[in-house]
């Protein structure tokens, strides 16, 4: 279970620091659906308009048996990243046919 950034030094330290308790929190979800896996987020900062950025977000998960990817664009940090860690839990529960079921016995 790791977790490797991609593109953190382009954003700003609190920035940083957001984008990391998100992945980590997300994190603990995706360990209730699989064990042992490496996350990949990739983070770039696109062209600005006037004040505003634009951020792009690309994950991919890395397990034994299965790839997954997802990718999210939005004007907030935040939301981009909620988006891209639903995408790619609703990938990994359409894979593993999980959504409703209770979790594994550990």
């Amino acid at each position: 279970m790791q977790i490797r950034f991609i593109g953190l030094r382009d954003l700003t330290q609190e920035e940083a620091n957001l984008i990391s308790v998100l992945v980590e929190e997300y994190k603990l979800k995706l360990q209730r659906e699989i064990s042992d896996f490496t996350l990949n987020v990739a983070i770039k900062k696109r062209t600005k308009t006037g004040s505003k950025i634009k951020y792009s977000i690309h994950t991919k998960l890395e397990a034994p048996a299965t790839i997954l990817v997802s990718q999210a664009f939005d004007w907030d940090l935040a939301r981009t990243t909620h988006k891209a860690m639903k995408k790619l839990e609703n990938e990994l529960q359409h894979k593993f046919k999980t959504k409703g079921h209770l979790p594994k016995p550990k």
